[in-house]
């Protein structure tokens, strides 16, 4: 099944221009060219870090590719260490879709504003998607529960799950807040605003 894989970070305000044209004239086709499917920017305007950028890949075997570390080469990518010297609060983290709603796992996310929540629950995958199932199975919009799966090269310590809802409005939100307030831990709520889409 496709995987959803995350890389979050701050970026200070006066170097976000710089950013965000790496990201569309560099960063993004070269991760395309690698063999990613999609990639998507996002920004915070609740929670944090502010970008979330937002990947459809087909396995987390892509990160030990030789397409993929030459994306990563500073001699093709000239600007990529100056990147990585303005940002901070890193973190790169794939995920296995284990179920998803008015959705398919290869389906890119829609324009707009989207809602995450992060958490940890210790053994307990069986009541995690139970939950799920009652809190997401009967809404509007498109909404996937991901598990951390796999490693990237700069490891990430965020927590093991991810609910990502392709809409923000009150319902789903409430729902996301009855979710948090249940028996998990480490919980990371954001609120994201599209940027840009890039597709091969």
């Amino acid at each position: 099944m496709t995987h959803f894989y995350v890389a979050r970070m701050d970026v200070g305000s006066a170097f976000l221009p710089t950013f965000e044209r790496w990201y569309d004239e560099r960063h993004a086709p070269d991760l395309l060219k690698s063999g990613f499917l999609s990639c998507s920017a996002f920004y915070a305007t609740e929670g944090y870090p502010l970008v979330h950028n937002v990947y459809l890949i087909p396995s987390p075997e892509i990160f030990q590719s030789p397409r993929y570390r030459d994306a990563r080469d500073p001699k093709v990518d000239k600007l990529r260490t100056t990147v990585l010297n303005n940002v901070s609060n890193r973190s790169n983290t794939p995920y296995e879709q284990l179920l998803v709603f008015r959705c398919q796992p290869h389906d890119v996310p829609v324009p707009g504003l989207s809602m995450t929540l992060q958490f940890n629950v210790v053994g307990r995958r069986n009541l995690v998607i139970k939950r799920f199932n009652e809190s997401f199975e009967s809404g509007d919009t498109s909404v996937r529960l991901c598990r951390r799966d796999g490693t990237h090269i700069n490891a990430s310590q965020e927590p093991e799950w991810m609910i990502f809802v392709g809409g923000s409005n009150e319902l789903n939100r409430s729902a996301l807040m009855e979710f948090a307030a249940r028996d998990v831990s480490d919980v990371k709520f954001q609120v994201l605003k599209h940027r840009a889409t890039f597709v091969p």
